[in-house]
Parts: structure tokens; C-alpha cells; sequence
């Protein structure tokens, strides 16, 4: 995982670091906004919009400003990609340029543009794996060190107990490498036997450096960059919802009814809250369950780290 998000960095910045066609306005902006009824201006007194946008960016050219986001994905990025599209429905990407814009001009350019969309900065994750060398490439790369363009050095022992030459470990820049020995050779016709062939497994450095290399050969399938902007009409739109969806939580809070979204309970990652949803427990009326602790606002904050609410 080192090696990954060393060389990433490495080969995000060979690709984008010098000559950017952007330049960064502000960073880590922190924001506590209203949220507000688009119809009337009034605010609600139950919610606020809370938040931190990572960074924005001016492009030199136009002067255009835009929010700068970093993702990752395992799904393609390239130009046909439905992953593009669905950038375009993304939540918070519009919840971060509507409290952009809210903040006032002190986030506008020269000229009264507001921020106009995205700039997203995509990461495709690796698909190739450490892997095994072949005895041929293992014999070539003990005698030069080269491997994917870059220099290492190998050192191996071996062990004579058996009379044939056998490897007994390698380490390459210091880490040690899995070897695996070949089929015993043939003897020779004087009854000596030729050195046991054998193969390593790329170390966590060997694997950076196939992983750099192809990440410059074919940048396209790691690094993306793309604008993805939004009319006022789609900003405004948004502001409903969410308008809508503060009204929807207002009420299931005040009639203690909420829906279940059973798609989520272990779409990534098992919510701890399981065991509670799936044997139907009743938080609101019946007794706390064994393993979790009931909270009301005034003693949350001190709950210790780690414990479940």
C-alpha cells in the first residue's frame, strides 16, 4: 500500500506538477451556513449546513473558479465512462458550491464569477499485483540489478549442504524477497550437478517500480482531470432538495417513524447497527441492548473514543 500511494504521488505530480494550468485561491475553507427556505429566505432553526471545502482553484486562462476535489475510483475513467455522469449527480459536489457561493465575494474573481463547478482530480486504483519473476528474468536481474528501469542491488546465499548449489534467501534493497526453487537439475556426466534453478517474488520496491513505469507509460488509466459544471438552474434546483430533505428528517424525528434503506446495511462495510435492525429491537421504547450505550446530547461529547451510540 506504501508503494501504491508513494508512487501515485510520484507520477501524479510527474504528470501535473509543473506548468498546472490552475492556480489555488483559497484551501481547507471551513463553513457553518443556514440553511435556508428558497422560496421565502427565511432559515430553519432545527439544521445547518456544515462543512469544509478542500480547495479552490482559478483556471489562468479563462479565470474561471472552481472547487478542486480528489477521488478515487476502481470503475473506468476514461472519456466514454459512465462515471463521468454520475459526477454529475453527485450530492456533495453541489452542496459545496452552493455554500461557496454563500459565502460572499470574498471567493469571487475580478470580475463578479462565481464558482462555476469542479475540477476533478481522479485517481484510477492499480489492477496489477506483486507477481513472480521467471528464472530467466530472476538469473538476469541478480547479475545487473535493473528492473523496470530502475537499479537495485540483489544479494542471495546459498546453501551447499546438499551438494547442489541451492538458494537459500534474497534480499533486494534490503527487504527480503520469497524465493521459490526450481526442479532438481539433471547431473552432469562427471556426477556434479549444475546450480538448482530459482525464482523470486517482486518486493514491495520491485513492485513500485513496475507500477511507476506503467503508470507513465499509460497515464490515461490512472489519472484523469476533468471540469464538471453546473447551470443555476441545476444549483437551484439542488437547493430544494435539500430544503425537502431537512422537512423529511424534521418529520420522522418528530413521529419517531423512519424508513430503512436495507441496500446499505452491508453495501461496504457491515454497520455496526445490525444486530439491532435485524432482530427488530426497539431502541426508542424498549430496554438499551447488551453492547451499546444510550446518549442524549448533553453527555456525547463526553463519551470516551470507541464506544457505540
Amino acid at each position: 500500500e506504501r508503494e501504491i500511494v508513494a508512487n501515485a504521488l510520484a507520477a501524479y505530480h510527474w504528470l501535473y506538477g509543473t506548468g498546472s494550468e490552475y492556480e489555488t485561491v483559497a484551501t481547507e475553507l471551513q463553513f457553518e451556513l443556514p440553511l435556508v427556505n428558497p422560496e421565502t429566505g427565511h432559515p430553519t432553526p432545527n439544521f445547518v449546513r456544515v462543512g469544509k471545502i478542500d480547495r479552490i482553484v482559478r483556471h489562468k486562462g479563462t479565470g474561471r473558479l472552481m472547487i478542486q476535489e480528489y477521488k478515487s475510483t476502481s470503475k473506468s475513467i476514461d472519456s466514454g465512462s459512465t462515471y463521468w455522469d454520475r459526477l454529475r449527480k453527485d450530492t456533495q459536489s453541489k452542496f459545496y458550491i452552493t455554500a461557496a457561493r454563500d459565502l460572499g465575494t470574498a471567493y469571487l474573481d475580478g470580475q463578479g464569477q462565481s464558482l462555476s463547478g469542479l475540477l476533478h482530480d481522479v485517481f484510477h486504483k492499480p489492477t496489477i499485483k506483486p507477481s513472480k519473476l521467471t528464472q530467466g528474468e530472476t538469473a538476469e536481474f541478480i547479475k545487473t540489478g535493473d528492473y523496470c528501469g530502475q537499479k537495485f542491488v540483489a544479494t542471495c546465499s546459498f546453501d551447499e549442504t546438499n551438494g547442489d548449489h541451492r538458494c537459500s534467501g534474497c534480499t533486494v534493497d534490503g527487504q527480503e524477497a520469497q524465493v521459490e526453487l526450481g526442479a532438481d537439475p539433471k547431473p552432469k556426466k562427471d556426477g556434479t550437478c549444475a546450480p538448482r534453478p530459482f525464482a523470486i517474488r517482486e518486493t514491495p520496491g520491485m513492485y513500485g517500480a513496475r507500477l511507476l513505469q506503467d503508470m507513465t507509460q499509460r497515464p490515461e488509466f490512472y489519472f484523469a482531470r476533468r471540469e464538471i459544471a453546473f447551470t443555476d438552474a441545476e444549483l437551484e434546483d439542488f437547493r430544494y432538495q435539500v430544503w425537502a430533505l431537512q422537512k423529511t428528517i424534521a418529520e420522522m424525528t418528530n413521529s419517531g417513524h423512519w424508513y430503512e434503506n436495507e441496500q446499505q446495511c452491508e453495501a461496504t462495510f457491515k454497520c455496526a447497527y445490525c444486530p439491532i435492525c435485524y432482530q427488530n429491537v426497539d431502541v426508542f421504547h424498549g430496554a438499551t441492548p447488551p453492547g451499546f450505550k444510550r446518549l442524549n446530547e448533553a453527555t456525547a461529547l463526553q463519551t470516551e473514543t470507541g464506544e457505540q451510540n
